[in-house]
């Protein structure tokens, strides 16, 4: 299976998720991102409100180091209005 880290587009882009009290969701993207992209950027927008939940996505961004974490501290809803 080709692995495309070394094509020099992949500092071109970034993959960027919304997470809500979901952790074990954000395992599985960040697995299978780095699966074919061990260095591509991954964004992560936490708007968890559960302290565990919080703290383990703050632990995989701190293992990693190619995620940008913006941890919230809380939810801000989607399209509120």
């Amino acid at each position: 299976m080709k692995r495309w880290s070394d094509d020099p587009w992949v500092d071109k882009f970034c993959v960027l998720t919304v997470n809500y009290n979901t952790p074990d969701l954000v395992q599985n993207l960040v697995h299978s991102v780095r699966e074919f992209w061990p260095t591509l950027k991954i964004v992560i927008v936490d708007g968890s409100d559960d302290a565990e939940a919080a703290a383990e996505v703050a632990r995989m961004a701190d293992a990693d180091g190619h995620i940008e974490l913006h941890a919230l501290g809380y939810n801000i809803n989607h399209a509120p209005g």
